[in-house]
């Protein structure tokens, strides 16, 4: 169960609801750079400084467990990725018939993680077992996810103006190089332990799939796969704008070296005091020996299987409106597919002055709930656009309660 916890902190999210969009093209231009990074992290329960101390191996004391337990429901979840990259493209002249296509090529590096919990799961980790005594811990449910990959993303766009407004859409594919992945699903999973401390019983339905562990780095060719890129916007004269885009519809194939786990059944630990068992104390440090035989019990089916992941696909709905000369509002929904994640509202309203635009953004769902942030773009000698900000500024301002926090950084150079 160490898993359950050890990539939470790495949980990376793009970090704005406008931020740095690769395909915004500059009039005046042919070319442009583009530069991207961005984080998050986002749960329903799991606050940033419980997140933020265990991530940096700190002390975890009674009053963060207990702040987290305060949010826990009996179903939990967190989620999130990292991303970074680098894009060109290039547009052509305007036809006469008010035609201008472009085209892009990037690469990526992105790492995704989805994790869905149980309170129990939770109190067992980082209370232990003895609160349990006489009782049955529920742990059924469990899924992590874990995937690092890099993508060389290439594609095409077309707009095309009339009397009425524009209509631009953009198409891409991706292909995919796994780097790493970890699943883990607990379909089935109780734990009993026995007042007097005698035993410890276990029901549990398992399967556990992992990359090759001999093939890790950035350089690791353990699985291929492709992904599609669409979005599409019509935009009228007056300022009203509708975009809807599908972003990393895709997946990798791990192959053959793949490590597979599988187990179903039922297990008694005896034969030392179980009480307190599981007990790690205020400390991140302790853990079970994978080779010890409480483990080992369950993990006797062994063998090496090829596996084929979903990727994290997100889809998005948005609508925005010029709405006082130089105000603009933005709304929208979004729902990223093939995770735990529920739907996202977010909204937008900005302002542009000379050569500068500020945002202030509204959102609620995904991983966790309300959320208010800030970005910003500045134009620097009319060849460079710098964006900052982040979607989870009210979070990250109270670390004892807020359940997000991320940012985002871009560069571009027209040229």
């Amino acid at each position: 169960m160490k898993t359950f916890l050890t990539g939470i902190i790495v949980l990376f999210v793009y970090g704005s609801l406008k931020a740095g969009d690769p395909f915004n093209l500059k009039d005046g231009f042919s070319n442009d750079l583009s530069l991207f990074t961005a984080y998050s992290f986002s749960s329903n329960a799991l606050t940033n400084e419980f997140s933020q101390a265990y991530f940096l191996s700190k002390f975890i004391d009674a009053g963060m467990k207990d702040r987290v337990s305060m949010k826990l429901t009996e179903d939990n979840s967190a989620g999130g990725f990292f991303t970074g990259g680098m894009m060109y493209q290039h547009r052509f002249p305007e036809d006469s018939s008010g035609n201008r296509v472009h085209w892009y090529a990037g690469l990526w590096i992105r790492n995704y993680l989805d994790i869905k919990f149980r309170k129990d799961a939770f109190e067992m980790y980082f209370r232990g077992n003895s609160s349990y005594s006489g009782k049955y811990a529920w742990m059924d449910g469990f899924h992590y996810d874990y995937i690092t990959y890099q993508q060389f993303q290439f594609g095409m766009g077309k707009s095309r103006r009339k009397e009425t407004g524009t209509i631009s859409w953009t198409a891409g594919l991706a292909i995919n190089k796994g780097e790493s992945f970890s699943m883990i699903s607990l379909p089935e999973a109780n734990m009993y332990t026995d007042p007097t401390g005698l035993f410890l019983d276990v029901q549990l339905g398992l399967e556990i799939r992992q990359n090759d562990s001999s093939s890790t780095g950035l350089s690791a060719l353990n699985g291929m796969g492709a992904s599609f890129y669409g979005e599409w916007s019509w935009k009228n004269r007056e300022g009203l704008e509708i975009q809807a885009s599908v972003e990393n519809a895709g997946f990798i194939y791990w192959n053959s070296e793949s490590a597979y786990v599988q187990a179903d059944t039922t297990f008694r630990f005896e034969g030392i005091d179980v009480s307190d068992l599981l007990n790690f104390g205020d400390s991140i440090k302790g853990n079970i020996d994978n080779d010890s035989s409480f483990v080992q019990g369950f993990l006797t089916n062994r063998r090496n299987d090829p596996y084929t992941s979903l990727l994290p696909c997100r889809i998005m709905l948005s609508c925005s409106r010029d709405i006082y000369q130089d105000w603009n509002l933005t709304i929208g929904l979004s729902q990223t597919l093939f995770t735990s994640a529920r739907p996202l509202g977010f909204a937008e309203i900005a302002r542009k002055f000379h050569h500068h635009r500020i945002g202030i953004t509204a959102s609620y769902g995904e991983y966790t709930f309300w959320n208010m942030g800030l970005n910003y773009t500045a134009e620097v000698a009319g060849k460079w656009e710098i964006s900052a900000g982040s979607s989870f500024i009210s979070a990250m301002l109270n670390t004892k309660s807020g359940r997000s926090q991320g940012a985002f950084v871009s560069l571009k150079k027209f040229f």
